[in-house]
C-alpha cells in the first residue's frame, strides 16, 4: 500500500488495478446549518436499498420525510421488511453522524 500525493489517500495495489481509498470524511453528507447535500455515494446507496431516488433532499426534514416515505412504501412485519427498515435507519445515521 502506498501513499498518494493526496495527503490522507492511500492506494493499495491490486494486481494490475489500484484501488483508491478515499477517506471516510469524505463520504458523508455536506451540511451548512438547516442545509444539507447528500453525496453521489449516500444517493447511490438509498437507491440501492430502497429503489426510490432522494430528489429534492435540501433539509433534514426533507430526508427525515424521505425515509419516512421509503419505510411506508415498504410496509409490513416480516423479518425482511424489519431488516429493511434497519438498513435503511443505519444509513441515515451514517449520513447524519
Amino acid at each position: 500500500m502506498s501513499t498518494s500525493p493526496l495527503r490522507g489517500h492511500k492506494r493499495q495495489q491490486t494486481g494490475f488495478v489500484s484501488i483508491r481509498r478515499v477517506p471516510d470524511w469524505h463520504r458523508n453528507m455536506l451540511r451548512l446549518g438547516q442545509h444539507i447535500r447528500l453525496t453521489s455515494a449516500e444517493i447511490a446507496y438509498f437507491i440501492y436499498l430502497t429503489d426510490i431516488e432522494p430528489v429534492g433532499i435540501k433539509s433534514l426534514d426533507d430526508l427525515n420525510a424521505y425515509i419516512k416515505r421509503c419505510k411506508r412504501h415498504y410496509w409490513g412485519h416480516s423479518s425482511q421488511t424489519r431488516q429493511l427498515h434497519r438498513l435503511i435507519d443505519e444509513a441515515l445515521a451514517r449520513c447524519i453522524a
